[in-house]
């Protein structure tokens, strides 16, 4: 008689993945990528060598964070059987810029049309200048940059290069004084300059608790009607602008 061995079933061999992919083929690190691929049959399972080893994750859309440069590969696999593996392009991982130290501006306080100088460190990638803490574009490149602010701003410094960008880090404010020949509003609050690159005439009133400094080039004259009230505090200065 014949006996018969146990049932043998046989399962249909997957075929090579397709469409394997990754969204963006150079990051910065701490960085992510997306994996893509599309199985006829099977599920799509990923690695991250050719042979061998252990999958790491399973599907399309499968995101992964990469801590240096690496290749990824796809396989369409069922119970039983296994496609070969697809590779993805290299994905290649660059070091994190360090923050720029020794952020600085060389003047704080300007009058409308002069220049300060901003002055950074990195000790990765490039100085590179916004007017933003986030977004914008950048404004230049290098240590001793010079700029013509059109009023008070802060400027903020980055360490870049061509895939990364550091956190920015701020300058001190830099306040625009404006230059006027002369004042006639009365000035009430907070601490003020009224600059004049020549002649400076006063017909107002500093009125407590305002803090107002005078400047001008060549003189100051306090006209009719010019008091610095009680409380308040005033100073005429003979000085061009910074």
């Amino acid at each position: 008689a014949r006996v018969a061995t146990n049932q043998v079933t046989v399962t249909a061999q997957p075929t090579n993945p397709t469409a394997v992919s990754v969204d963006n083929t150079n990051i910065c690190a701490g960085n992510s990528v997306s994996l893509n691929a599309t199985c006829a049959t099977g599920n799509i399972t990923w690695y991250n060598v050719a042979t061998g080893g252990a999958s790491f994750g399973t599907g399309t859309g499968l995101s992964q964070t990469p801590a240096s440069t690496i290749t990824y590969y796809a396989s369409c696999e069922n119970t039983n059987c296994k496609s070969a593996r697809v590779a993805t392009n290299q994905v290649t991982v660059t070091a994190q810029t360090t923050n720029p130290t020794a952020v600085s501006v060389d003047n704080t306080n300007i009058c409308a049309g002069n220049s300060v100088s901003l002055n950074a460190t990195c000790a990765t990638g490039t100085i590179t200048w916004y007017n933003a803490l986030t977004g914008g574009a950048s404004l230049g490149t290098g240590t001793g940059l010079s700029l013509t602010p059109a009023s008070t701003i802060t400027y903020y410094a980055s360490c870049e290069n061509a895939i990364c960008m550091s956190a920015r880090v701020a300058t001190s404010k830099v306040t625009v004084i404006p230059l006027t020949n002369s004042v006639t509003s009365n000035i009430s609050t907070g601490t003020s300059i009224v600059q004049a690159n020549q002649t400076l005439n006063a017909s107002n009133k500093i009125i407590s608790p305002a803090n107002v400094t005078y400047k001008a080039g060549n003189s100051i004259s306090l006209n009719s009607g010019f008091e610095a009230q009680t409380g308040s505090v005033f100073v005429a200065q003979i000085q061009g602008c910074n």
